[in-house]
C-alpha cells in the first residue's frame, strides 16, 4: 500500500470523473484533504465519500503562500504542515510549488496508473476516456504516455 497522501480540488474531481476515486482506499493508506478543499467540491459522489473514514479532513494553520487557487495553495500547505511528502496535483504551477517545498508530486493520471499496476482496474485507456466523456480534459501527449506506460493500445496521434 502506498503512503498517506494530500488531495487538491482538481484531482479529486478528475479521480472522480475517471471511476477511480473508490479504489483509493485500496490504493492509499489516508487521504487527507484542507477544509478549503471540502468546502470546494460541489458533487454529490464526492462529498459523500469525504465523508467515509479513509478520508481526514484538516484545517491548515497557514499558507505558506498566495499565488494559485485555494484547493492547490491549501493542499501544499498543509502536506507541509503535516510532513507528508506526496500530494496529488493536477496543475502545473502547483506541481511546480509542491517540488519547490520538497514535496513529491502526482497527478491523477498516475492514481489510475497505480490502480492498474494493483490490478484494482484492467484498463487505463477506459478510465481516461471516461474521464474526457465526463467533460475533464487530458491532452492527447498526456492520453498517449499514460497509455504507453500501461502498456496498452494508444489511440490518439500526437
Amino acid at each position: 500500500m502506498n503512503p498517506i497522501v494530500v488531495c487538491d480540488t482538481s484531482s479529486l474531481v478528475k479521480l472522480q470523473k475517471s471511476g477511480i476515486l473508490h479504489s483509493l482506499p485500496q490504493i492509499f493508506e489516508k487521504l487527507i484533504i484542507p477544509q478549503g478543499v471540502k468546502d470546494e467540491c460541489r458533487d454529490k459522489e464526492i462529498i459523500k465519500f469525504l465523508e467515509t473514514s479513509f478520508v481526514k479532513v484538516e484545517s491548515v494553520h497557514s499558507t505558506l503562500f498566495q499565488s494559485l487557487g485555494s484547493g492547490e495553495r491549501e493542499a501544499i500547505s498543509l502536506a507541509v504542515e503535516l510532513n507528508i511528502k506526496t500530494v496529488i496535483i493536477d496543475d502545473q504551477k502547483g506541481w511546480n510549488k509542491a517540488l519547490k517545498y520538497g514535496l513529491e508530486p502526482i497527478s491523477a493520471i498516475t492514481v489510475i496508473l497505480l490502480a492498474k499496476d494493483m490490478k484494482l482496474i484492467s484498463s487505463v485507456k477506459d478510465a481516461l476516456d471516461l474521464m474526457i466523456a465526463n467533460n475533464e480534459g487530458i491532452t492527447n501527449k498526456r492520453y498517449n504516455k499514460a497509455l504507453k506506460l500501461a502498456n496498452e493500445k494508444q489511440n490518439y496521434s500526437e
